[in-house]
């Protein structure tokens, strides 16, 4: 099931759809257990602190943008890089887009 299928588009309007291309680039190596500590730092905390959930102690997800890469596909959250533990330009893009049209 593809998720962007599961949204009734007559309650959504406008769909944005945004294709990241590239090679290596854009295959996502940002290490979450590298973003992990960037949370627990002082000096970096307040930086990634909107990605982290304290309440569900997890990763906070969009749920209403939307990511697609390889066989993986959902809300946006971290770990649509490379591998399930990896993370790249989509979350900050995705992040930023979601603030610019709040």
């Amino acid at each position: 099931v593809n998720a962007a299928s599961e949204v009734d588009a007559e309650d959504c309007g406008a769909l944005q759809v945004y294709i990241l291309g590239g090679q290596s680039n854009m295959e996502g190596r940002g290490s979450v257990e590298h973003l992990n500590m960037l949370l627990e730092r002082d000096s970096t905390h307040e930086t990634y602190a909107h990605l982290w959930d304290a309440d569900e102690n997890d990763w906070r997800r969009l749920d209403d943008v939307y990511i697609k890469y390889g066989d993986r596909q959902g809300e946006l959250t971290v770990g649509y890089g490379y591998s399930p533990d990896l993370f790249g330009p989509e979350l900050g893009f995705g992040w930023r887009i979601k603030e610019r049209d709040s």
